[in-house]
């Protein structure tokens, strides 16, 4: 897949997402999620952040999942619940464990896509201010 097709695919998906998600009283926790969220990659990778959302927006998390899972960068067995893929990510004994690559693919997946969910959700908000 070309990297313009990727990046429109983004751009349409965190559209989608911002647009379901700032109206209505949870609009605020979005919007500043979706501008935590590129930092808190960069700074803290994947795994950290997966598991700071799983703490505090379950729902937020939800987004994150399903772009990753549409990108088919999770594999089949990885469909189930977000508590049970991180733990199977960092699993002790390694039979699920992460390998360097699959962790900087899916690291470079979910930042781009928070880049877009951020652009996105910061266009709503401002158009809603104007309007």
């Amino acid at each position: 897949m070309s990297r313009d097709s990727r990046e429109t695919r983004r751009a349409a998906a965190a559209f989608a997402v911002a647009a379901r998600s700032s109206s209505g009283p949870q609009a605020g926790d979005f919007l500043r999620l979706a501008r935590q969220l590129p930092g808190m990659l960069q700074t803290n990778g994947l795994l950290a952040t997966w598991a700071y959302l799983l703490g505090k927006d379950e729902a937020f998390l939800a987004h994150l999942f399903e772009h990753l899972r549409s990108c088919g960068l999770l594999k089949a067995d990885e469909t189930g619940s977000r508590e049970i893929l991180l733990a199977r990510w960092t699993a002790e004994d390694g039979t699920q464990r992460l390998d360097g690559l699959r962790l900087r693919r899916l690291t470079a997946e979910a930042l781009d896509y928070a880049v877009w969910l951020k652009r996105a959700a910061e266009g709503l908000a401002a158009r809603e201010v104007v309007e």
